[in-house]
């Protein structure tokens, strides 16, 4: 008997599942197991260990939020959200659970756009711009993915969005940019794209976008030395090479 007290407690973990094996009806037994496997970043098994003491004391705060850590870590940042979400629910001036939302719901969006689920994708990124307040890194994914379904309208007033929030969001700047050349707005692209390129003076979407609205306007050597920039930065840029390959 002493022997096999003894390697119940030789670790935390062996002892954290003798007592879930021992008192499964007590939800602090599987928050400490969770707890631990989530510590040695097993986050399947810790998900599922927390799941199970939330079926028994459903409004821990502490359990939702490590809940929502451990599906993130195991790949499902749709689960995370809804975790993160509850706790957030159950206590709203938590600034951990909204940021931890908000993380989660970009994350979603991110995956499901990804697969191809653009309006999952939208839903996930509106939840978002919810949780965040007006970061503009929501507003601009909701940018992004609403541009993919064809709706450039939209698509413009969430970078331009983003852009009140911060003015000097590149990402955002950029996709607005690229709009404006599209529209034929080429003397504001090109006012974007500068502007772009005085915050990120690396930036070789920046400069590759600025070639295009250059040769558009005729403005042939401007552009060819906007495309070399833009190789000079990324020797890889395939796109940039086509477009110098053109012009020349």
């Amino acid at each position: 008997r002493l022997r096999r007290r003894n390697l119940d407690w030789r670790n935390n973990e062996t002892l954290f599942r003798r007592t879930v094996e021992t008192a499964p009806e007590s939800a602090r037994s599987h928050f400490l197991l969770g707890a631990e496997l989530l510590e040695k970043k097993a986050f399947v098994e810790a998900a599922k260990r927390f799941d199970d003491g939330l079926a028994i004391y459903p409004n821990h705060f502490g359990a939702l939020m490590s809940l929502g850590e451990a599906r993130l870590g195991a790949g499902e940042p749709g689960g995370a959200g809804e975790a993160f979400r509850s706790a957030l629910r159950l206590v709203p001036s938590s600034a951990e659970a909204r940021r931890a939302a908000f993380e989660a719901a970009l994350a979603h969006g991110r995956a499901r756009a990804r697969d191809g689920d653009f309006a999952a994708a939208e839903a996930a990124f509106r939840s978002g711009v919810e949780l965040g307040a007006g970061e503009p890194s929501a507003w601009n994914l909701l940018g992004l993915v609403t541009e993919q379904q064809g709706r450039v309208t939209e698509a413009r007033e969430a970078y331009e969005r983003a852009l009140a929030s911060d003015s000097d969001y590149v990402p955002a700047l950029l996709n607005l940019a690229s709009i404006r050349s599209n529209s034929g707005e080429l003397e504001a692209a090109e006012e974007t794209f500068r502007r772009a390129i005085g915050l990120a003076p690396d930036s070789y979407e920046a400069y590759n976008g600025l070639g295009i609205v250059l040769a558009r306007q005729g403005r042939r050597l401007e552009a060819v030395e906007a495309f070399e920039r833009a190789i000079a930065i990324e020797p890889e840029l395939d796109a940039a090479r086509e477009n110098l390959r053109t012009l020349k």
